[in-house]
């Protein structure tokens, strides 16, 4: 039974973590779209989630994402990515 219940919570826990992640995504997107992150700004993860309100996790996530649909660019330096809009 015990075992079964740490599957449970386990799942609920990815899933806030997905629902966090498509949420900072969408917004990151907006900015990008309305205009608000302009051509060429960084995309600090700190700030983002200082802004958003999530942990760190969801907003690597949504840069991750956000790298795939070709909405930002990412480099390599002293062992850290950095994203680019």
């Amino acid at each position: 039974m015990e075992r079964h219940r740490d599957r449970s919570e386990t799942r609920r826990a990815e899933r806030r973590m997905s629902t966090a992640a498509t949420c900072a995504h969408d917004e990151i997107r907006t900015r990008i779209f309305s205009g608000a992150l302009e051509a060429g700004a960084r995309l600090r993860e700190k700030q983002l989630v200082a802004e958003l309100g999530v942990s760190r996790t969801p907003i690597r996530e949504a840069l991750r994402r956000l790298h795939a649909e070709d909405l930002s660019s990412s480099y390599r330096t002293g062992g850290q990515g950095r994203f680019l809009v």
